[in-house]
């Protein structure tokens, strides 16, 4: 599923297994995550085909399920592609700083779509930034946070602004660096 990814987390995927330094756990997790994304994603797409079988004549039931198909492999490959390029290089760089949570949440939503979020500020080089990660799926969510909790916040050197804070279950799915 690696061929998959954005040639920029390919990319960060060969210079780790070069230096033997990927965390194949990590890696396994992560395509793990999209496998059971695309199971999902197929059995919704054969949803409308039990219309078949239930005696549903016509079109309809082909047209639906491939308005299905197209619709979530299109979002498929999309996050394939977005979410681990917006997460794994800040985990690649390793620079960090200490940041503080400002507060959390968890919407229990409906059945698939419940996440989490967490709202947390930080310095770099004496500037101050306030950031939040918003809706991410409780398959990453891992504990409570309490307001004023210290944590790690991976940050792009080149745009601070750009992080990702070392919470919750993140590090095991997108930190492809094993511990050193």
């Amino acid at each position: 599923m690696e061929f998959l990814f954005s040639k920029d987390v390919r990319e960060i995927i060969r210079k780790l297994r070069a230096d033997n330094a990927l965390n194949e756990l990590a890696l396994q997790n992560l395509t793990r995550y999209f496998q059971g994304w695309a199971v999902k994603a197929v059995g919704i797409i054969l949803f409308p085909l039990l219309f078949i079988l239930l005696g549903m004549e016509g079109k309809f039931p082909w047209l639906l399920a491939g308005v299905f198909a197209v619709s979530l492999l299109t979002l498929f490959v999309y996050e394939i592609r977005t979410l681990p390029q917006k997460i794994i290089p800040l985990f690649f760089q390793g620079n960090y700083v200490e940041g503080i949570v400002d507060r959390e949440y968890r919407n229990t939503g409906y059945v698939g779509s419940a996440t989490w979020g967490v709202y947390y500020h930080y310095s770099v080089n004496g500037k101050q930034f306030r950031q939040k990660l918003k809706n991410v799926p409780n398959i990453f969510w891992l504990r409570h946070y309490k307001k004023n909790e210290p944590i790690r916040v991976f940050f792009d050197q080149k745009n601070p602004e750009n992080s990702i804070p070392d919470i919750q279950n993140l590090g095991a799915f997108f930190n492809l660096v094993k511990e050193r």
